[in-house]
């Protein structure tokens, strides 16, 4: 059990690093800190290394949900409740920012407040409802497969909607829909990628940690050891070589656009070669959702105290994404804040976009801690007993 917590924590922890990242990327391009002028190439390339590192974080967070929701049932309380507090967030937020600025709310933004499912104000957020609705089926696809259909259904989705989409990419192509990853059908295999590799952990027996010493086990465990397929041994890597691939596939996704700005790399007319490592489904950065996934899932957080924040911080992380993203935020008060700081020096302007990104987060965070505060104050008072 003592196990299975702490594996769970680094798994909240992860939640929550993901959405940081995803505060970097919108500080980085909403805010004005990414953008090329003349004489801040250095500042500019070293921006676009946070991002190549950052990218992965809407991935990983999909990844999670189907590596975690495979084992799960489907609720319809879980997702009333959502839907309820993005509601709440989008009207108050909205209500608050168009009262004090009358300009700011228009026939549009009150349809993108009011019906922000059907508007899809936030895309991951209409696509996650999509998705909701479709992961009991998924998952008893996924659980219906054999091992060795898992480990294939693996490798075809990462050829086919990873590296194949990725080369057509560079050409405005689209095959398959995906819409540059914020799309429905690309969090639908990310969820079925992830539940995959759930299961095959405990077809592997990897997952419960346990080792028991017998013969029949021992030899079990040679035969398992011989047989192994490409996506069992990547299951097994430690943390150290996950830290590598992370970072190795980071540079050169960064390095590959560093090269195609300079002019080293040519890239033909009416393509966006440039870029081509630096979409949501490009090899490298799904390698990288994936990387950090596996990461996460092998942390044991030993201090009881650390476990505890984790714990209490992680089911807010979905809501800070909703808040600082609220379109009268993002258009408004995001939109070019930050952009002063295209001109400190690249050494010095990862510590603002970073401290920055981390002040959202505590922000919104400690925002949606005193709402479910109130809630459960609320409902205790109702004799309900339940929780927000």
């Amino acid at each position: 059990m003592e196990k299975k917590a702490a594996r769970n924590t680094g798994l909240d922890l992860l939640r929550m690093v993901s959405m940081l990242m995803v505060a970097v990327l919108h500080i980085l391009g909403q805010g004005g800190v990414m953008v090329r002028t003349g004489g801040n190439d250095p500042t500019y390339f070293t921006c676009y290394f946070l991002e190549a590192a950052c990218l992965c974080a809407a991935n990983g967070y999909a990844l999670l949900s189907g590596y975690v929701g495979v084992k799960s049932h489907f609720s319809a309380r879980k997702l009333l409740g959502m839907i309820l507090t993005v509601e709440f967030y989008s009207l108050v937020i909205g209500l608050i920012l168009g009262l004090s600025n009358r300009d700011w709310m228009t026939g549009e933004t009150w349809l993108q407040i009011i019906l922000p499912i059907q508007w899809k104000t936030w895309w991951y957020y209409s696509a996650y409802v999509g998705l909701y609705f479709l992961m009991p089926f998924l998952n008893r696809g996924v659980k219906a497969l054999e091992p060795r259909d898992r480990r294939n259904l693996l490798s075809v989705t990462f050829m086919l909607f990873s590296v194949c989409t990725m080369i057509a990419k560079v050409f405005f192509a689209d095959p398959f829909s995906l819409v540059g990853g914020y799309s429905l059908i690309w969090l639908v295999i990310l969820y079925v990628f992830g539940a995959c590799l759930r299961e095959l952990e405990q077809e592997r027996g990897t997952s419960s940690g346990s080792r028991v010493s017998s013969p029949d086990a021992n030899e079990a465990s040679a035969f398992r050891e011989k047989t192994k397929g490409f996506w069992e041994r990547i299951l097994d890597l430690r943390p150290g070589a996950l830290l590598l691939i992370f970072a190795g596939s980071t540079v050169l996704s960064w390095l590959w656009k560093v090269l195609v700005d300079i002019g080293v790399i040519t890239a033909p007319a009416d393509t966006q070669l440039q870029r081509m490592l630096l979409i949501y489904h490009s090899p490298t950065i799904v390698i990288n959702a994936i990387a950090l996934l596996l990461l996460f899932r092998q942390l044991r957080i030993r201090s009881t105290a650390v476990s505890r924040i984790i714990t209490l911080l992680a089911p807010s992380a979905f809501y800070v994404y909703i808040m600082h993203t609220h379109p009268l935020i993002w258009e408004h008060i995001l939109k070019g804040a930050f952009s002063a700081w295209r001109t400190l020096p690249p050494a010095v302007v990862i510590f603002p976009v970073l401290g920055a990104a981390l002040g959202i987060y505590l922000v919104c965070s400690a925002i949606d801690l005193v709402r479910r505060m109130i809630c459960r104050l609320f409902i205790g008072k109702t004799g309900t007993g339940r929780k927000a």
